[in-house]
């Protein structure tokens, strides 16, 4: 595969900045995880509308990588399964219910995460819906499973234009 070299950057001419103040907004009543939003992804659902799930239930699964899965943000009533051309699935939307039950995972201290083994940590990654978020390169689909990397980007800072100060934020917390 050939190498790029970016010489300069592209700087757009965006005025202003973003306002320096915290907004407290109110809970949704409705969220949706967008299975559009993963590339090469076959979703193999696990609920169907009518369902109840908890915060960190399955929602679905990817046929390619069964093991991966994708789980709810939210617990409440699954609304709908929303479908694309040739029933492709686009989204799943969930009522949101004020219960806030969550599924419950392991949880490790900082002393048991520096000894667990590289299969532990897969299988906590995959267990608590995690996995989907490492993107495999060059084309940022999810990470396969049976594979491990030649290097692992971490990306600290978000240089989109417009993004929040970082300094701002982490003062905040």
């Amino acid at each position: 595969m050939g190498q790029f070299k970016v010489k300069r950057g592209y700087n757009l001419p965006l005025e202003g900045s973003p306002e320096g103040k915290l907004v407290v907004v109110p809970q949704p009543k409705q969220v949706a995880v967008q299975a559009t939003d993963f590339r090469n992804l076959r979703p193999q659902m696990k609920v169907e509308p009518g369902d109840h799930v908890k915060i960190g239930s399955v929602l679905f699964t990817d046929k390619k990588q069964p093991d991966v899965k994708f789980l709810a943000p939210a617990a409440g009533k699954v609304n709908d399964v929303v479908r694309g051309d040739r029933r492709r699935i686009l989204r799943i939307v969930i009522d949101v219910e004020t219960s806030n039950e969550s599924v419950e995972f392991p949880r490790y201290t900082d002393t048991q995460i520096k000894t667990l083994e590289r299969a532990q940590v897969i299988n906590a990654l995959v267990e608590g819906g995690m996995w989907p978020a490492l993107r495999q390169r060059p084309f940022s689909n999810i990470a396969d499973l049976d594979k491990p990397p030649k290097a692992i980007f971490i990306s600290g800072l978000d240089t989109a234009p417009l993004a929040a100060d970082p300094n701002f934020y982490m003062k905040e917390l």
